[in-house]
């Protein structure tokens, strides 16, 4: 009979865990909708309340959690309100890297995210070493080709334009050229953008001694 009820009350506490799971995704997915079309404040309403429900069940540092973090981050940056972006980034990173471990790819997500706040925020040698922890990750856990891999070739070329440093900004900026074009084809938006950026590396050194470029 002990057994019995046992049993009923893992199945109950399953069935809560499943649902608040599933609440807290569908808050996230509104979140995402609002965040996309545009609608910033009630894409931030959404967020806290995946957090809300989140905290209530499976506690603070759960990795739903951490997400909505991020997210909220994402729109405090997108709002132009850098700060509040910062601090939601590094309790997500902090979540992450309790809940994940320090070579997830979602570890890798926070560390892109603060590299690219970094920039925005004119701290280019913060964003770098940000974008190579990124990097780093994203080599060790995605095939070679992958476009999260270009994409973060494509961030630090535009840390290393902003430090000067046209070698390095050329450079990276090729590879990230390289692997989108192998990924995603030349045609596609996130390809020519990064190619765009690379042509306009190209005429801004072209009288700066750049061979071959």
């Amino acid at each position: 009979m002990k057994l019995i009820k046992l049993k009923i009350l893992l199945f109950m506490v399953f069935v809560i865990l499943v649902q608040v799971t599933a609440f807290a995704a569908d808050y996230n997915k509104l979140g995402i909708s609002a965040f996309r079309s545009g609608n910033y404040r009630q894409a931030l309403v959404y967020f806290r309340k995946s957090i809300g429900v989140t905290r209530s069940r499976m506690g603070a540092r759960h990795q739903h959690v951490a997400t909505a973090y991020n997210n909220i981050g994402l729109v405090y940056k997108k709002l132009g309100q850098y700060s509040k972006a910062l601090s939601y980034y590094k309790i997500a990173l902090q979540i992450r890297l309790e809940r994940l471990g320090p070579i997830h790819l979602e570890v890798a997500n926070s560390y892109n995210n603060l590299g690219t706040l970094n920039v925005a925020t004119g701290k280019y040698r913060s964003a770098a070493r940000y974008l190579y922890k990124a990097l780093g990750i994203r080599l060790k856990k995605l095939p070679p080709n992958h476009p999260r891999i270009g994409v973060t070739y494509n961030n630090l070329s535009y840390a290393y334009e902003n430090m000067r440093d046209k070698k390095k900004a050329i450079y990276y900026a090729r590879k990230a050229v390289s692997v989108l074009t192998r990924s995603l084809g030349f045609r596609h938006s996130k390809t020519q953008s990064t190619y765009k950026h690379l042509m306009k590396l190209k005429r801004k050194y072209s009288g700066q001694n750049q061979e071959g470029l």
